[in-house]
């Protein structure tokens, strides 16, 4: 055996070179086990497309009939040329065997991998509606009903029936709770997690629901190796969402240890991009977020899971802009090796939004060129982020548009359509473009003529203004060292409008020391 495994390309080039001769069923069937280790074996050393041959080749030898003659094998092989197929982004292929699989293995714990390998195809797809739409009817199947659209009072319930299971347990203890027995409840919480990507585009109430609804099943049921996530996607509502940091990053926290308790590389690649796009942000040193979302983004990647390795780098794009030490030239050629990074894996939405990025960084290269630089059509870009409901993209888009016009000194219309961005904003769940957003609305409003808006503009515009004035004091004061020079610049300016001139000087002067 040992030889063989070594031997193992060998043999099997040798035995497929003369496969024409071979009619014997049970040769054929033998031949194709030869395939399938030797699929394996590349599979292993993630060298994708060589397994995608491996495979497709040992399924030539075979018939209809191997799924009743040989169940196992017959999954076993089809569920790995899907796997391979997907990971090298031949989703038609993978489709393809993913529904043969479906309609040949009847027992529902046994066919979970293989939903959540077509959840992924859907989500990489961007066919999210679809992928929402089966994952519900698969639960449903398990005995699990959740609604399709819940509103936000229903996720602010399901919020409030998880604290009220929790009670007076803190987080941290939530590591004692007993391990789940019932498999069903594992393959559940499986399709629940695989859920979330598509949630987060289309359907962001449904994915606080669900993220709450996993914690909740944790706390009823007793942990799994999906605990971590669901208590991580509860983090993420809370800091995202409610604004509660420290509060949330205990549940960061938790997912943290548990992993160690329930091994599960998967989860762990999920619950790295979770830290360094959503939890980072707001609990760590923002200088940091290279060496999270590259952890983040390469066991992802090892893993073949196309989409969350690309959206490690998608939610950390505002810090590249933003946050970094690096002139625009630096900027622009990081982001460019992204772009070919996404290019590969070939999710049509996330290479549009990297190509707007790279758009947007050439303009403020040179601000006097037109704005069709490298044949980039931004007023097409619009219309198909319009049309796909992408919460994550729309927002990269009128935020970045919101910076332009503070830029250009168009002061009103920066405020103007930055009110109109207070749900899309929220609805990225925190990732680091919420403060950009904030932090530029407020300069806006400080340096804007109000006497230009209606009073009912007017009005909001002034709420709005200390609305994200709060915010970004609740973010300095849980990391001064990200947001207390933006802070402090906002108090300078503030205490300039009014006259006060040795307290703006003495703000200026801490915006200096904290930004070095």
């Amino acid at each position: 055996e040992a030889t063989i495994d070594t031997e193992i390309f060998s043999i099997v080039e040798h035995l497929n070179y003369s496969s024409d001769t071979v009619t014997d069923v049970q040769q054929r069937i033998e031949i194709a086990q030869y395939n399938f280790r030797a699929g394996m074996k590349a599979k292993q050393s993630s060298a994708f497309e060589p397994a995608v041959e491996f495979f497709q080749q040992g399924k030539r030898y075979l018939d209809e009939s191997i799924w009743q003659q040989q169940p196992e094998f017959a999954f076993d092989l089809h569920f790995s040329l899907a796997q391979a197929a997907y990971t090298t982004a031949r989703f038609e292929l993978s489709e393809d065997i993913i529904k043969q699989c479906m309609a040949h293995e009847p027992d529902q714990i046994k066919i979970t991998p293989v939903v959540q390998l077509y959840q992924d195809l859907l989500f990489a797809s961007s066919r999210h509606d679809e992928g929402i739409a089966f994952a519900l009817t698969k639960l449903n199947e398990y005995g699990l009903s959740l609604p399709a659209t819940p509103g936000k009072l229903s996720v602010l319930i399901e919020y409030l029936r998880l604290k009220f299971r929790q009670r007076l347990r803190t987080t941290e203890s939530l590591i004692s709770l007993p391990q789940t027995s019932d498999n069903k409840r594992h393959s559940m919480m499986a399709i629940i997690a695989n859920m979330v990507p598509s949630c987060y585009m289309v359907n962001g109430d449904l994915m606080g629901f669900i993220s709450l609804r996993m914690a909740s099943l944790s706390l009823k049921y007793g942990n799994n190796s999906y605990s971590s996530f669901g208590f991580a996607m509860t983090g993420l509502v809370e800091t995202g969402i409610l604004k509660r940091i420290e509060s949330g990053r205990q549940y960061y926290d938790l997912s943290l240890t548990l992993e160690e308790q329930y091994p599960n590389k998967l989860i762990k690649g999920r619950n790295l991009m979770l830290m360094s796009s959503f939890a980072g942000p707001w609990t760590e040193p923002i200088s940091q977020y290279k060496k999270k979302m590259e952890q983040a983004r390469t066991l992802n990647t090892e893993l073949g899971v196309l989409q969350w390795a690309d959206y490690c780098v998608v939610f950390t794009r505002a810090q590249s802009l933003f946050w970094g030490r690096d002139n625009l030239s630096e900027i622009h050629k990081e982001n460019l090796k992204w772009l070919q990074f996404h290019i590969k894996n070939g999710d049509q939405q996330v290479i549009a939004n990297q190509k707007y990025l790279m758009h947007f960084i050439e303009y403020l290269q040179s601000p006097d060129k037109p704005k069709d630089l490298e044949g980039f059509d931004e007023k097409q870009h619009e219309i198909n982020i319009s049309q796909q409901q992408n919460v994550t993209f729309q927002a990269y888009y009128h935020v970045l548009k919101q910076m332009d016009n503070y830029l250009q000194g168009n002061y009103e219309s920066c405020v103007v359509e930055g009110i109109k961005l207070f749900m899309p904003v929220l609805n990225t769940f925190g990732i680091c473009l919420d403060a950009i957003h904030r932090y530029f609305y407020c300069l806006a409003y400080l340096a804007m003529d109000k006497t230009t808006l209606r009073l009912q503009q007017r009005t909001k515009a002034n709420l709005y203004f200390h609305l994200n004035l709060f915010y970004l004091n609740q973010y300095q004061k849980n990391r001064p060292d990200n947001y207390g020079s933006h802070y402090a610049l906002l108090q300078a300016e503030i205490n300039r409008s009014k006259n006060n001139h040795k307290k703006a000087l003495d703000f200026y002067e801490q915006s200096i020391q904290l930004s070095q």
